[in-house]
């Protein structure tokens, strides 16, 4: 499969043909054996689609963490953002030491997540089961399709709705003077997860890899260059509407 791939018009027929057939035939579900761990998929989603067809997905970004972790003997991994928990899933592999926090507003990723922490028998994960941003309350999520695994926090147009607990981060841990790193995907909805997140940012040595709406950018460095976090590779999304991994620490 990999050999095909790397034919151009083949690595963008494959995945259409795949997406094509299991939306056709209702035949989606995959369960795969990867790096020691089952994983179970919905390949009508592009995550689980592009992670059963080249067994591996962010894989520059994930293997950034990777290197922080083993470079810092990062003590935390917070997984802002979880989705159904590829990142927390491999990282808690690697690292079994390494204490995983996967926080997800959405029902079915939490369950996801369970299921194959149980299914591989992690130690290292724990789960919470709220949306993240500045205040304590609920939210409405929404989607345009009712598989996918993406909500967005008062999403208009949509399909599906979903409502959830909304917390600040320093209401739901206690951290001080340890070594964190956070990946952090929310959706647009950063500035607010990170401004209900600045006594751990403070308190502790962290590493952020944050996807970074264009129009949210200036007001997060803002934020986050006031209480000594820099932009550690330059990385910023260029034009509207679109995202990009950028990567604060404050060390």
């Amino acid at each position: 499969m990999n050999y095909f791939l790397k034919i151009p018009f083949l690595k963008r027929l494959i995945p259409s043909i795949i997406k094509k057939y299991a939306f056709y035939f209702s035949d989606y579900e995959r369960e795969i054996s990867h790096e020691g761990i089952l994983f179970n998929l919905d390949i009508r989603h592009l995550i689980d689609r592009t992670f059963y067809i080249n067994r591996e997905y962010e894989e520059q970004s994930f293997q950034n963490l990777v290197d922080v972790i083993n470079d810092q003997s990062s003590e935390y991994f917070l997984d802002v953002g979880a989705c159904w928990g590829i990142y927390s899933l491999r990282l808690a592999k690697k690292f079994d030491k390494l204490k995983i926090k996967a926080i997800d507003p959405i029902k079915k990723n939490i369950n996801r997540i369970n299921e194959s922490i149980n299914k591989n028998k992690f130690s290292n994960i724990e789960v919470f089961h709220t949306a993240v941003g500045d205040n304590s309350g609920t939210i409405l999520l929404g989607s345009n399709s009712d598989w996918s695994p993406n909500y967005k926090i008062n999403e208009e147009d949509t399909e599906v709705t979903e409502q959830s607990l909304i917390k600040p981060l320093d209401d739901l841990f206690n951290l001080k003077d340890h070594k964190i790193v956070m990946k952090i995907d929310v959706e647009g909805f950063e500035f607010e997860m990170l401004s209900g997140a600045q006594e751990i940012l403070k308190n502790n040595q962290s590493y952020l890899q944050i996807e970074i709406r264009y129009e949210n950018y200036d007001k997060i460095e803002k934020l986050l260059n006031e209480i000594g976090y820099y932009n550690y590779k330059g990385t910023k999304p260029h034009k509207p509407n679109t995202y990009a991994d950028c990567n604060f620490q404050n060390y």
